[in-house]
């Protein structure tokens, strides 16, 4: 049976739990070690746990469960519209500006001061894009893995991909499903070895 396209599996405006798959390209190490080179990028992981915690707090989307790899990881997400709902225009302003900052001229991130934060407010269009964003799993995905992309193509000292598609996500549609899905996700470190 073929997979329905993301933009039918997630409904961004109700609460809704998903199990998403993301994969490395050209045989690309995630983490672990690499049997060919010999060479280690367990470093990885810890920049991929430093982004998921970076995000989490940010993102009302809830991380209930992970399992990072040498070549994937499958992550169980919670996404939580109801919670931007409850958040003021102010912290909506403020959580997006930390995910994602204007950036001036010499490539540095700019602070957000009290004079663009009163003019951010007063865009009512940014405010229902950045509330709609706030708990979008594909947003989330892509604030999650671009940065790792960076740096992980930095030091392969390699340009392109280093994912393979967007990602891959399956609702969970009912309590059984959601705990085969966790089972699942915790034995895959487990059948690797990890």
């Amino acid at each position: 049976m073929p997979r329905r396209p993301r933009s039918k599996e997630i409904k961004e405006a109700e609460i809704g739990t998903y199990h998403v798959i993301t994969r490395t390209v050209r045989r690309a190490f995630l983490m672990g070690a690499d049997a060919v080179s010999g060479k280690s990028y367990d470093d990885r992981r810890e920049w991929l746990m430093e982004r998921l915690q970076m995000l989490a707090p940010l993102f009302m989307i809830d991380i209930v469960s992970l399992s990072l790899l040498a070549n994937h990881i499958h992550l169980i997400l919670r996404n939580r519209p109801d919670l931007v709902e409850k958040m003021s225009d102010e912290e909506v302003v403020r959580a997006w500006w930390a995910i994602s900052p204007q950036y001036r001229k010499n490539g540095q991130p700019g602070r957000l001061t009290p004079k663009r934060l009163r003019k951010l407010l007063r865009n009512a269009k940014h405010i229902r894009k950045c509330r709609e964003r706030l708990s979008s799993i594909s947003w989330f995905m892509r604030y999650l893995k671009q940065p790792l992309a960076v740096k992980a193509n930095d030091q392969d000292d390699r340009s392109g991909h280093f994912f393979e598609a967007r990602f891959r996500v399956v609702k969970m549609e009912s309590l059984e499903q959601l705990v085969h899905a966790m089972v699942y996700v915790d034995l895959n470190a487990v059948r690797a070895g990890i």
